[in-house]
């Protein structure tokens, strides 16, 4: 779900031409010609604001057709995190620090055949750190019927080998069994019991 929600709302949804386009201003360039260097910071909020209103109407759909259980702090510091890292990689710098550090100078100035490292890096990044909230922080489950059985432990009896499996069902004729049964034997020319009514 996160994945399709982040795919909606980064390119669809959650992102203007305007905060697509300054929310990594001002370039090294223009910092250098005196620049403000938090000029982009609000195209960026804005973008991570409207961003994370489409994920969180996805995933209240999500939540309303299918048997999710979720819970709120999680929820609430997976969100914190997604808000925290989404801005500080939209700046597009971090990016750029982190290929020039790992030997992708290049990578980081491809702009060519449909190819743009610098992009192509940052949505990898997202999507590792989507992927660490899904497993981490949002703990959706399906909600536990009261139909359905726990499963049994590795300890229980009903865990154990068929050969020596043990069972709470106990034969009619067990001793100690609730159900008994009484069998009253024909005399030996009959040849054969006569099973008595139970009682």
């Amino acid at each position: 779900m996160l994945a399709v929600g982040h795919n909606l709302a980064d390119h669809v949804l959650g992102q203007t031409d305007y905060q697509a386009a300054g929310k990594a201003a001002p370039s090294e360039k223009e910092i250098a010609d005196g620049a403000n260097p938090r000029r982009g910071w609000g195209a960026c909020l804005r973008h991570v604001a409207q961003y994370h209103l489409v994920m969180a109407v996805m995933l209240a759909i999500v939540w309303a057709v299918l048997p999710l259980w979720l819970s709120w702090t999680g929820l609430a510091v997976g969100l914190t995190i997604s808000v925290l890292t989404h801005a500080f990689l939209d700046r597009r710098w971090p990016v750029r620090w982190l290929l020039e550090h790992i030997g992708s100078k290049g990578f980081a100035e491809l702009k060519s055949a449909g190819m743009n490292g610098m992009y192509l890096t940052g949505q990898a990044l997202h999507h590792m750190v989507g992927q660490q909230v899904q497993q981490g922080v949002y703990p959706a489950q399906i909600r536990k019927s009261s139909r359905t059985r726990e499963p049994p432990s590795v300890g229980s009896a009903s865990a154990q080998s068929p050969g020596r499996r043990r069972t709470a069902f106990r034969h009619p004729h067990s001793p100690n069994s609730s159900v008994r049964r009484r069998c009253r034997r024909m005399p030996a020319s009959t040849g054969r019991p006569a099973a008595r009514r139970v009682r």
